[in-house]
């Protein structure tokens, strides 16, 4: 019978007062339970995509679950694969767990935009007049996106404050502004950056895309096309099943 690998992704924004020591705990436990993928560290939080035989999985996550930072830490199963989709594991340090490039944004004084579930997110976007922001680069745009929403056309997600700047009508700060991406940590960032310019109705998808393929299901999905991934995957239908095996639905 051939093993199943679980892809787990998570991520936190909370202090750590010393990643260096942080990165070293998180290592050892990696090899010590066979797990593969990647792992960012910073003073800002953690973000990572990982993946393990399931078993071994679970005796990570109850581990890192008892350090104090991560205690609440959530994840999401984006879905099980016949092969280990990471050849390595890595542990980094950063200066950003997920790089926006304004010094002025910190994410423990500044709050992100409302959460929505898949079901208050889908009753927005069907509105009139709502700004709907994907925040990912254009490659991933190009596998699949929300209807109607905007493609910034970016390389990288620190090019987005300067496209939302020269883009979006900074006088209405009133508009309502909907931002998603692929696992959450991105739309959470730019949202709070949003926010930080004074508008006051500003969304997030709570989990990101992945999340919301995990709630929904192709019945209520309202995505068109498929989800890029960063893994050997390449990319996921609605049922979060790899279309680099599967012939997509």
């Amino acid at each position: 019978m051939t093993e199943k690998y679980t892809i787990v992704t998570s991520y936190k924004f909370v202090q750590i007062d010393n990643p260096e020591v942080m990165k070293d705990t998180l290592k050892k436990l990696c090899i010590d339970n066979e797990v593969k993928g990647t792992i960012l560290i910073a003073s800002e939080g953690i973000n990572f995509t990982i993946s393990g035989a399931k078993s071994n999985l679970e005796i990570f996550l109850t581990k890192i679950n008892s350090i104090k930072e991560f205690e609440d830490l959530e994840y999401k199963n984006s879905t099980e694969a016949n092969f280990i989709p990471f050849k390595k594991m890595k542990v980094r340090l950063k200066n950003e767990i997920v790089t926006l490039k304004d010094g002025d944004l910190d994410m423990h004084k500044n709050p992100p935009g409302e959460y929505l579930n898949p079901q208050e997110w889908n009753k927005l976007i069907s509105e009139q007049n709502v700004v709907l922001i994907d925040t990912r680069n254009s490659y991933e745009f190009a596998f699949g996106s929300f209807e109607n929403s905007i493609n910034p056309d970016t390389q990288s997600f620190s090019e987005l404050p300067e496209w939302f700047e020269k883009n979006v009508d900074m006088n209405d700060k009133t508009k309502k502004i909907a931002m998603f991406c692929t696992g959450g940590i991105r739309c959470e960032k730019s949202t709070a950056y949003v926010k930080s310019l004074g508008f006051e109705n500003v969304y997030h998808l709570k989990g990101g895309v992945l999340k919301y393929f995990e709630e929904t299901k192709s019945a209520v999905n309202m995505w068109s096309g498929s989800l890029f991934v960063f893994d050997d995957r390449i990319a996921l239908d609605k049922n979060l099943e790899p279309i680099n095996q599967n012939n997509e639905n």
